[in-house]
């Protein structure tokens, strides 16, 4: 491939200004945090301005209840970012770029199982009938648990 084509120029130019507009995940990891927040918040806000005005939902994936930003930054990366730099270093050779997104790669699958972890030990939310059982339960315990000490009490005073 000849680079002095002005075809081949267009298309690394063309590649280059698209490698900076998504250079987020190549970045040191305190800025692609930052940033990965940043950008997940300006598309929470477009979400809930497009329910706001009763508009076709863009993006239903950033809906700020349900959406994992470690689970986002990975798949932008899988899908996006590591090909499209795969490509650019073995153009430019950007070996410390490469090294933030393989650090910051890995920092998101961290947050990912971290969370999945943390949702594991989470016990699932009652249902309205389990929650009005439970409450009862709690109640005839405590009930029980007031009657035994004042049932206690009374034999030590005695």
């Amino acid at each position: 491939m000849s680079f002095g084509t002005p075809e081949n120029l267009v298309i690394i130019k063309r590649m280059m200004i698209k490698c900076a507009d998504v250079n987020n995940p190549v970045r040191p990891l305190h800025l692609a945090i930052d940033w990965a927040h940043r950008i997940a918040n300006e598309y929470f806000s477009q979400t809930e301005e497009e329910k706001k005005r009763s508009l076709p939902i863009v993006m239903p994936q950033f809906d700020r209840t349900t959406c994992s930003i470690p689970k986002s930054q990975i798949g932008f990366i899988d899908f996006f970012i590591t090909d499209m730099f795969d490509a650019w270093d073995a153009l430019a050779e950007i070996p410390e770029l490469m090294g933030h997104l393989r650090r910051n790669y890995q920092f998101w699958k961290e947050q990912e199982e971290a969370a999945k972890n943390i949702s594991s030990q989470t016990p699932p939310a009652l249902t309205a009938n389990e929650e009005e059982s439970h409450e009862e339960e709690t109640t005839k315990e405590e009930t029980e648990n007031t009657a035994e000490e004042d049932t206690s009490t009374q034999k030590e005073t005695s």
